[in-house]
């Protein structure tokens, strides 16, 4: 799969190809309680440029998963986000980071639950290799979250 984009589509810095994938409400009301996947692949040379960008990065999101959406007020809305990212640096390796957040209904905002950046192995540029993940709905104590990377 090949997707190109010529100029940005969300607030005028950035933009989203994006594919959705909705359980039958009808069968499936109480939401994803465990996910997992294993996807292969490849970011292009072209994406070394990024690093160079002086900027934080913060919304290169590879996955999102919503668990209750907000936007037909379902109780509880949660969403957790896979993506790459940098600090505010001339140049700086890429990472990859993941971070979960709930929705207040009252203040209508986001509120980050957890946030995590692995800041020791960078994300692989110009070569194939195999994110797989794995994420279980719960708390603190019974919630579970896993990431790795292989060649």
């Amino acid at each position: 799969m090949h997707f190109w984009v010529n100029q940005p589509n969300v607030d005028g810095s950035k933009t989203r190809i994006q594919a959705n994938i909705y359980a039958d409400k009808q069968k499936h009301t109480e939401g994803i309680k465990e996910l997992y996947q294993s996807v292969r692949l490849f970011l292009p040379t072209d994406m070394e440029v990024i690093k160079s960008f002086p900027e934080k990065i913060s919304w290169l999101t590879i996955l999102e998963v919503w668990n209750n959406i907000q936007w037909v007020d379902d109780p509880y809305p949660y969403r957790l986000t896979v993506g790459i990212g940098k600090p505010p640096a001339k140049k700086s390796e890429l990472h990859f980071m993941v971070d979960a957040e709930d929705y207040d209904y009252s203040t209508k905002k986001y509120i980050e639950l957890w946030h995590d950046m692995n800041k020791t192995i960078a994300v692989p540029i110009g070569k194939w290799f195999t994110l797989e993940y794995y994420m279980k709905e719960g708390n603190a104590q019974s919630g579970r979250f896993y990431m790795a990377i292989t060649p």
